[in-house]
């Protein structure tokens, strides 16, 4: 009974299919399949490294866009909005529309010396000012828009007519009429738009900072994925 079994069991076991090594462990690549298979990683990670550069450069094109902008004049001086508020009050309310710049100076700031400040505010902020042909005389581009009927020595409107006779009788007269003055009302439209102009130059600085913010962040991030492909290419 003995033997029976052993020997059943021996032909049990012989009777089981072995499958040779080469296919239950996987073959070592040969160097040529190896060296394929290194150049499509590097190709992948090559391909991955040009996407992230491309994003980053075109965010960082779009800060070079923003930030390549001239800064507002509102913001070159702190005190530019009072200016500007300023000469606003008095040359829309001054008799003579149109003056030089040491004129203006004087009856804004009563000091003919900061002459060539006023004439900086007045170049710098074309949207209220403008200056003559010569360049050397400025005048409000609102008060420009009415017509030169304004008598500055009995205070009022001329008429057409009284226009015509007054300019017929004395020539020299001209020079004393100007454009009429600008109401309460057209004053504080002015200086409201003013104070608008003001604000968004702010949150346009503020919008800068916030870009500049993001393009550091996006350049140290680039940085790290750069070094994590090349570790991972070698």
């Amino acid at each position: 009974m003995v033997s029976r079994c052993r020997k059943k069991r021996v032909r049990t076991i012989s009777t089981v299919p072995t499958l040779p090594l080469s296919r239950v462990l996987p073959s070592p690549l040969s160097p040529r399949r190896s060296h394929r298979r290194y150049q499509v990683l590097s190709a992948a990670s090559s391909c991955r490294l040009t996407n992230i550069l491309s994003m980053d450069k075109e965010a960082m094109g779009t800060f070079r866009g923003r930030s390549s902008q001239p800064p507002s004049p509102y913001l070159a001086d702190p005190n530019r909005l009072g200016d500007v508020i300023a000469a606003i009050q008095a040359m829309a309310t001054y008799k003579f529309y149109k003056l030089d710049f040491a004129d203006w100076a004087d009856r804004i700031s009563a000091d003919q010396s900061q002459a060539d400040k006023w004439k900086k505010v007045f170049l710098e902020h074309p949207e209220f000012f403008r200056l003559d042909s010569a360049r050397v005389r400025a005048s409000l581009v609102w008060r420009r828009q009415f017509p030169k009927r304004f008598d500055v020595d009995e205070h009022r409107v001329l008429s057409n007519e009284e226009y015509d006779e007054k300019i017929h009788a004395n020539p020299q007269s001209y020079a004393r009429i100007s454009r009429v003055p600008l109401s309460a009302t057209d004053i504080k439209m002015l200086v409201d738009t003013a104070v608008n102009l003001h604000s968004r130059a702010l949150e346009h600085q503020k919008d800068r900072r916030w870009w500049l913010a993001l393009a550091s962040a996006v350049g140290g991030l680039t940085g790290s994925i750069i070094g994590a492909v090349a570790t991972h290419i070698k």
